[in-house]
């Protein structure tokens, strides 16, 4: 079984490796390219959920996934990462075995405290195809708080040559691109 940690979340998919043991759940951001804060999502500014696409270099099972996040103000809810397929560009449906465990926003970073991978697991991994273009959703489990909500950590220079970022909005609701960041 291949297991695929994407250190960055996106910005080294370089190869697939087999890890032993899972990665650790939390730790440090090392993108080196200052990860801005306009990733919000399950705020009152009606961005429900972020995507980044992406395309796998081999056929295989993946297991997990990292994703620089942390919250703002004291979220009590969960977070999910979710494997969409893709439709124009956009996330279409989750594909089979897409859906990541829940991580709960007390045992992430705080908005005092700079962004921290957090690695993901799905529990039966997805199979993913080499070539095809997949978008990975992160998610909040509860209602949008204008006041307590989670911040992803994106790249202004939109580096990710792999894919391209997209935000599902309250005006719809419907997915949208955005071209000023991806998800780092």
């Amino acid at each position: 079984r291949f297991e695929y940690p994407m250190p960055s979340g996106y910005n080294y998919l370089y190869s697939v490796q087999y890890l032993p043991t899972a990665p650790s759940v939390i730790h440090p951001l090392h993108n080196g390219k200052g990860a801005d804060s306009a990733g919000y999502h399950g705020n009152a500014l009606s961005t429900y959920s972020r995507a980044q696409s992406f395309t796998v270099p081999e056929d295989g099972y993946y297991e997990y996934v990292s994703i620089g996040l942390k919250t703002i103000g004291s979220p009590t809810d969960t977070v999910k990462v979710y494997v969409y397929s893709d439709s124009s560009g956009l996330p279409d449906s989750v594909v089979t075995n897409g859906t990541s465990t829940a991580i709960s926003a007390t045992t992430l970073p705080t908005s005092g405290v700079a962004w921290q991978y957090v690695v993901f697991q799905f529990p039966i991994p997805p199979y993913l195809s080499a070539g095809v273009t997949y978008h990975l959703v992160i998610s909040r489990t509860g209602s949008s708080d204008a006041s307590n909500y989670y911040s992803v950590a994106t790249d202004p220079d939109v580096t990710y040559a792999g894919g391209s970022a997209s935000v599902l909005n309250s005006s719809g609701p419907t997915w949208s691109a955005t071209t000023d960041r991806d998800i780092c």
